[in-house]
């Protein structure tokens, strides 16, 4: 949606700064411009909106996981400590 909208935005733009007589290769404008939009995403390290959510999700299972075992490992501790004294 955001890239769509963003090709709307600058097909928009460059309607808005081409003089009247040069809307007549707008069409050709209009194909080169996102010709060269698309090759530059291309060479982009991009993810898709799925796969970031996935990872993201990931992520926070990750956290709460390490969360839990840093608690574990706490209480192990204090275990060990009231042991050794």
């Amino acid at each position: 949606m955001v890239a769509k909208s963003f090709f709307d935005q600058l097909k928009n733009k460059v309607d808005e700064c081409l003089p009247k007589k040069l809307h007549v290769v707008k069409d050709d404008l209009k194909k080169v411009v996102t010709q060269q939009v698309q090759r530059a995403f291309s060479r982009m390290d991009l993810v898709s909106r799925e796969e970031f959510n996935v990872q993201k999700r990931a992520l926070n299972r990750a956290k709460e996981k390490l969360k839990e075992i840093n608690q574990k490992l706490d209480e192990i501790e204090q275990k060990l400590n009231k042991k050794s004294k």
